[in-house]
């Protein structure tokens, strides 16, 4: 079979990892030497360096952010962080999310048998930022 029919095989399959397949695609930018497909290769097997970088699928805008908040007499909110209550400096960074790790990284959280969702803790200083 040849390589490209391997990868359409590949990529057809639910059974095949994304890694795997992307190897395969590695071989075949450098048959066709292909400069930048094989720099994407590289960047979703390795992660990105940068957020200029991040492809557009890569981005998760707006993202969701929860917590709990204890407040005077025992009052509570939980589950809620409207990101519009922090200060404008910060708004923008943690309203939107870059999904920049090696794609092996996700691949095994979507794999794992206690998979839970996708969380990205906020630094300590932004919690405590006024």
């Amino acid at each position: 079979m040849s390589l490209l029919r391997e990868i359409q095989s590949g990529a057809s399959s639910s059974l095949t990892r994304v890694t795997d397949l992307l190897r395969k695609c590695k071989i075949l930018a450098s048959r066709l030497d292909s400069i930048e497909f094989n720099q994407w290769i590289d960047s979703e097997l390795n992660g990105y360096v940068s957020e200029d970088q991040v492809p557009e699928y890569r981005k998760v805008d707006p993202v969701r952010s929860i917590g709990i908040f204890y407040g005077y007499g025992g009052s509570k909110i939980q589950n809620q962080i409207p990101v519009g209550i922090l200060p404008k400096k910060y708004r923008e960074n943690w309203s939107k999310h870059y999904i920049m790790g090696a794609i092996s990284m996700y691949e095994d959280l979507i794999a794992s048998p206690e998979r839970q969702d996708f969380q990205v803790p906020w630094p300590s200083e932004l919690i405590s930022a006024s």
